[in-house]
């Protein structure tokens, strides 16, 4: 009994080292943590499917104006909504269906299989000193961790483009690694990295990384071909913003890193950043990681005697420093996990003997850089169903009940399938350059805006600005029914301006109060003219 035993377990250990190499245990893996999310976001809300961001509906809506021959959000106002160029241009397909919505779901499945199956590709190909047995699974481990320690399975539930960055960001490491071994940079990675701005303007400095990479080379000319290719469309992009009265790069960008915020514009305000840095690092546990890659990148290159090398120490060095100083960290965890992944998987390649052989050590520090990640995968759910219960209720409340123009500072879910006749304001400033550009966001600001856009009904988080006009009246409070993780804040206030109808908005909450999901709580005004007490 007992030699039967032992042969059985020898059989399986033989078999463990043919059936799990990492190329097929990380998709595997991905699939698997990507389909339990999937289902536990289904299962709590009750059979409908919501991304965990809301910013993913502001691309879906932008494909649907792309479809109508237009670019922007409200017909006849031209805006930029968007911080990809090419991701709303891919969501065209099936947009105006039913099945529309689900598209960057499918997209990002893909996406993320796809950098599973190059991880464990590029793992597998690392020298291991051991294959047999037990030894057989770190290979398939390592290469599911660094899956977990990039969010790939987070990402691919936001429905934005930071599955198919990520995966660029990998493919831009295998052709780093690729130089590292004194092999050429295949031409397949070239044009994939070279078209990555399109996907994300942080993309820029992976392009930097591999023209770096290129000169370490000595094909001077080819680098700079490459970094002249990655720049022609997203300039050509920039005129036609600029050729429609708007800035170079879209508005989302300049909103988001407070390019108007500052009196020398973008530039001034990312200076303004790098000086902050203490204070990142000490505020962000996202950018620890990132930091921790320069430390790396920069105690390699004084051991690196190789000209060639140096170069490509020094591009990968520059990339991460970049956006250590000037990137953006958090918002569920998806801005920094790019640089992250190739950083990761560059530096463990270089002397991949010290990750085979160390592998503890390896392991253990993956399951640092982790940590925030693991946080995210766990809020997968509750971030849906902070989207679920706030803008997607904004949406059917505007769509199935007050159907006439209205603001918000919320873009998303709102403007997706919305009717062409009906506008949105956006206070916010993503589809408004005024909006965009006003610094002081008071309630002078409030009420001129939207006395001058005739607007009756504002859905806002009152904690986004300088005060609320004293001549809007609070109709209803719309509640969380789960713990705040991604929503703006917690109550969502509904408001009738002078140019509402208080009486008809409040009857058409109080019809819309009676189809809320289950442990969501709406408060409702008695009196439509005095409005809800402080």
């Amino acid at each position: 009994m007992a030699f039967l035993s032992e042969r059985i377990a020898g059989e399986w250990k033989r078999s463990v080292a043919w059936a799990l190499p990492a190329r097929i245990a990380a998709p595997a893996f991905f699939a698997l943590l990507w389909a339990v999310s999937f289902a536990r976001i289904v299962t709590l809300l009750h059979g409908h499917f919501t991304y965990t961001l809301d910013d993913s509906y502001i691309e879906l809506a932008l494909a649907e104006r792309l479809v109508q021959g237009f670019y922007g959000i409200n017909f006849g106002e031209f805006s930029a909504p968007s911080s990809s160029i090419a991701w709303p241009f891919i969501l065209i397909p099936g947009a105006g269906t039913a099945w529309h919505q689900y598209l960057p779901l499918v997209l990002n499945f893909a996406f993320g299989a796809a950098t599973a199956w190059l991880v464990g590709f590029m793992v597998d190909a690392w020298s291991w000193p051991r294959r047999d047995g037990w030894h057989a699974l770190k290979p398939a481990a390592l290469a599911c961790l660094i899956l977990v320690a990039t969010n790939a399975v987070g990402l691919a539930l936001t429905g934005m483009e930071h599955s198919l960055q990520l995966l660029l960001a990998i493919i831009a490491a295998y052709a780093v690694l690729e130089a590292w071994r004194g092999k050429a940079v295949p031409a397949w990675c070239l044009w994939a990295v070279a078209l990555s701005p399109l996907v994300r303007y942080e993309d820029f400095v992976l392009v930097a990384a591999l023209a770096a990479t290129l000169i370490g080379q000595n094909r001077i000319k080819h680098a700079a071909g490459f970094f002249a290719a990655s720049l022609v469309l997203p300039s050509l992009f920039g005129v036609f913003l600029m050729w429609h009265g708007l800035p170079l790069l879209p508005t989302s960008v300049f909103v988001k890193t407070g390019g108007y915020g500052h009196e020398y514009g973008i530039v001034g305000n990312l200076l303004a950043i790098a000086g902050k840095l203490p204070a990142l690092l000490q505020r962000q546990r996202e950018a620890w990681p990132v930091a921790a890659l320069v430390v790396a990148f920069a105690a390699t290159l004084p051991l690196t005697r190789a000209r060639g090398r140096a170069w490509i120490v020094l591009g990968c060095l520059a990339a991460c420093a970049v956006h250590l100083c000037f990137g953006r960290y958090g918002w569920f965890y998806r801005y920094e996990a790019y640089i992250v992944g190739f950083g990761l998987l560059v530096i463990l390649g270089f002397e991949n003997r010290l990750a085979t052989r160390w592998w503890p050590v390896t392991v253990l520090l993956l399951l640092y850089v982790a940590q925030p990640y693991v946080r995210g995968l766990i809020d997968i759910p509750g971030a849906a169903r902070n989207i679920h219960e706030h803008q997607f209720q904004m949406h059917r409340f505007v769509h199935d009940y007050y159907k006439k123009s209205f603001a918000v500072n919320d873009l998303g879910w709102v403007s997706f399938q919305l009717d062409p006749h009906v506008e949105v304001l956006d206070l916010g400033g993503l589809a408004s350059y005024e909006a965009a550009r006003q610094e002081h966001k008071d309630w002078n600001w409030l009420d001129l805006i939207t006395r001058r856009e005739r607007v009756g009904l504002v859905m806002i988080y009152p904690d986004w600005f300088e005060g609320i006009p004293a001549d809007w009246t609070p109709l209803a409070k719309l509640h969380l029914g789960s713990p705040l993780v991604v929503a703006g804040g917690d109550p969502l206030v509904i408001y009738a301006t002078p140019n509402g109808d208080h009486a008809e908005i409040l009857a058409e909450l109080r019809d819309f109060a009676r189809d809320l999901p289950a442990g969501e709580r709406i408060e409702l005004a008695d009196d439509p003219q005095r409005g809800l007490r402080p």
